[in-house]
């Protein structure tokens, strides 16, 4: 089975060492899209560059988000909160733990639609259905989250239009987004997220 050793998120399928730092990168880009001082380095989605040459870190810096790495968490800690150092580094758990629990169950045995097992970048959903919903409760990591509250996810897969091209859907209701779109099968899927 090829995709044994493979854990996604909503870019794709990569192996877990290679998850591990593309996701704690995208974890810290989107928990501090606004306020923090890093970015994922697009060249190479496993570091944190700088946003901007004005910012504290000096240009040419490049970290690997690691957190296992000490002097990787202390670098990109160093300007942000106690509170959001940790709130970063429990995202980063959170999709380690995911990937672990990707490679634990079993693969799906379906010929029909569904939207697969993924780490969307805030939380961990396994196979889904075509047009259902699911829900995680809100993990405590993402600002003004609450341990009541919910995220739901409907999961739409959309038919190969031609070749390599696909249809590509864009939801307006309420507070959606598209969270992921997987190229690899020979359907497109989309997954939304809608905070509640």
């Amino acid at each position: 089975m090829a995709d044994a050793a493979l854990c996604r998120d909503r870019y794709g399928l990569f192996p877990p060492d290679m998850f591990k730092l593309i996701t704690c990168s995208m974890c810290y880009s989107y928990l501090f899209r606004l306020k923090g001082h890093l970015t994922t380095n697009l060249t190479s989605p496993t570091e944190l560059v700088p946003k901007t040459p004005q910012g504290p870190y000096p240009q040419g810096t490049c970290i690997k988000a690691d957190v296992d790495n000490n002097d990787a968490v202390n670098s990109v800690c160093s300007t942000l909160s106690s509170e959001d150092c940790t709130r970063w580094t429990r995202c980063c758990e959170a999709a380690v733990r995911c990937c672990d629990r990707q490679l634990n169950e079993p693969p799906r045995n379906t010929t029909e639609l569904f939207c697969p097992r993924t780490w969307d970048g805030f939380g961990c959903f396994g196979d889904t259905d075509a047009s259902q919903k699911v829900y995680i409760h809100c993990p405590l990591y993402v600002e003004y989250a609450s341990p009541w509250g919910n995220v739901s996810v409907y999961s739409i897969a959309v038919r190969r239009v031609q070749g390599n091209k696909f249809s590509v859907l864009k939801f307006k209701i309420g507070i959606i987004k598209q969270e992921f779109l997987n190229t690899e099968y020979d359907e497109a899927v989309h997954k939304v997220r809608i905070f509640e």
